[in-house]
């Protein structure tokens, strides 16, 4: 009996710790956030905007409903800040796709990278923009071309790594050692696509970086 109870007072002890671990962790995972977006919202490649400054903007841009901007807040409102959100979602979005990754092929070190998906959707984006597919007929959409082929690369990639590592057994070893050759081979050829992209080099680069 006296075993059960202190068993019980052991469960309840690791439980609380737990809750308050996690507690702690989302506290400073909100407080990073904001940080990040204050600091998002201030700088960019058009320049730099004092942090208060550019909070401010932003609270007026909100009060006055986006209407009736001066030029600062105008740039915050219809620039910055949707790019901020978008990059929250999209950093949520990657969050989330890591996990489904880590519980599919079980193990905890899997990301984008080990699974070729970084490769696949860098070299098809690329691809893309060495054989100017976003010209000409294409023009309406070719602000979409890109980030679609970019999608298609990474599912093409991960397909690839799936089928492989699958036909050797499906362990959590396999994938990683498929993706890992997968990977290489995008990157490779990803590699050769830039060095035909001299005169485009940075553009290109820029938007492996995130081109914000």
């Amino acid at each position: 009996m006296k075993d059960d109870m202190v068993a019980d007072d052991d469960d309840r002890s690791e439980i609380s710790i737990k809750r308050r671990r996690f507690t702690i962790i989302l506290l400073v995972g909100i407080f990073i956030c904001a940080v990040m977006f204050m600091i998002s919202i201030a700088i960019s490649s058009g320049g730099i905007i004092p942090i208060t400054d550019a909070f401010s903007a932003l609270v007026s841009a909100i009060q006055k409903g986006g209407h009736d901007l001066d030029t600062t807040e105008l740039y915050i409102f219809q620039s910055r800040l949707p790019r901020t959100i978008a990059a929250i979602g999209v950093g949520a979005g990657l969050a989330i796709a890591g996990c489904m990754f880590q519980a599919l092929i079980r193990n905890p070190l899997v990301d984008p990278y080990i699974t070729g998906v970084s490769s696949g959707a860098g070299c098809f984006a690329i691809a893309i923009v060495v054989m100017g597919i976003t010209l000409s007929a294409l023009s309406d959409f070719s602000n979409y071309i890109i980030p679609v082929a970019a999608i298609a690369g990474g599912l093409f990639a991960f397909g690839i790594t799936l089928a492989v590592a699958e036909g050797a057994g499906g362990s959590a070893t396999n994938y990683i050692l498929a993706g890992t050759i997968v990977g290489f081979a995008f990157t490779s050829v990803q590699t050769i696509f830039l060095s035909l992209q001299k005169d485009n080099l940075t553009n290109v680069m820029w938007w492996l970086y995130g081109s914000f």
